[in-house]
């Protein structure tokens, strides 16, 4: 189930996972205790389900709703927070019931007469309609009809062309998809807070549905995320304290290299002298030496060279301009 805005109004939309039946009641407010009751009306109607599936919103993880499943017995599942593609049932049906809504609206016709010859349609060629998956038989409407079409008709394998169709479905987006590695806790990531933001956290928990974590943020806030919104962060994380130990260790041992800078020209020798140099104790490649001569005066001669002109093409001039001066 889902809650949609239309024409400043919100609406509850509950639709049948099996048969595609979909249930639309206008709220009047958007508290928990209104949601409560329009589901109350439309389980009456059609039966306590097993599980219902919604998104994060407020409205759906209230202790109003917790106490709803509890006394109805049935199960609560939320999708991945900010990740509406794992809630794509519903949303698909949102967006079908506003277009019908909308179109309904536009040739000012009954909304709730739209609803039932949408309700009374087959979804597709081979399979019926919501009305005859839920009741087993065709509705009432405007069209024409015979007392036959509303006799009531057991559907048989639906259930299995359901999934049949649904396998076909999965196989070609596999072709394309690829899985993301599985985070552990401890790991260090980023969490996409927007389309370009991204912050620094750390994985604290693994939730129980797919690919769901827990992410504690450097602020402190623990935030729940799809892996599809989390990478691994690859940055190197230093300790404040032992840096400033290595950075004293490095002004302590610093080199004292004296250079002779008397150069007779270009092409002549170079002298190097260096009085000390002092390696650090605590290094394994410890190394002492003194009055360290470097001599290069037996370096080769750099010959200055012409600079190599690129090829030119030989051009002829025209005999016509031979009585001109170029």
């Amino acid at each position: 189930m889902d809650i949609f805005q239309f024409e400043k109004k919100e609406y509850l939309l509950i639709v049948d996972l099996y048969s595609k039946y979909p249930e639309v009641a206008q709220l009047r407010n958007m508290s928990s205790e209104s949601v409560v009751n329009e589901c109350k009306a439309v389980f009456a109607r059609h039966g306590k389900p097993e599980k219902v599936y919604s998104d994060n919103g407020t409205n759906f993880v209230s202790r109003e709703i917790r106490n709803f499943a509890k006394e109805w017995e049935f199960e609560c599942t939320t999708s991945s927070a900010g990740y509406s593609q794992s809630n794509e049932f519903i949303e698909r049906h949102v967006q079908t019931i506003k277009n019908l809504l909308q179109k309904s609206l536009k040739d000012n016709k009954d909304i709730y007469l739209t609803l039932l010859e949408y309700r009374n349609t087959p979804l597709d060629s081979n399979s019926p309609s919501p009305a005859q998956l839920s009741f087993n038989r065709r509705l009432r409407s405007m069209l024409p009809y015979t007392d036959k079409l509303l006799k009531p008709l057991i559907q048989k394998d639906i259930v299995i062309k359901a999934q049949n169709k649904q396998y076909i479905q999965k196989y070609y987006y596999d072709k394309q998809a690829k899985d993301l590695v599985p985070l552990q806790v401890g790991d260090r990531v980023l969490l996409q807070t927007d389309k370009r933001n991204w912050k620094p956290g750390v994985v604290r928990e693994t939730m129980s549905r797919p690919r769901s974590y827990k992410v504690e943020l450097e602020s402190g806030s623990v935030l729940e995320r799809n892996r599809r919104f989390l990478r691994k962060d690859s940055a190197v994380v230093v300790d404040k304290n032992r840096y400033n130990d290595i950075s004293e260790n490095n002004v302590d041992n610093e080199e004292n290299v004296e250079i002779d800078d008397s150069v007779s020209s270009p092409t002549s020798e170079a002298n190097v002298k260096v009085d000390k140099v002092i390696t650090n104790d605590n290094s394994p490649n410890n190394v002492n030496a003194e009055n360290i001569v470097v001599d290069h005066s037996n370096e080769r001669n750099i010959v200055k060279s012409s600079p190599v002109s690129r090829p030119k093409r030989i051009t002829k001039k025209p005999s016509y301009l031979n009585d001109y001066t170029m």
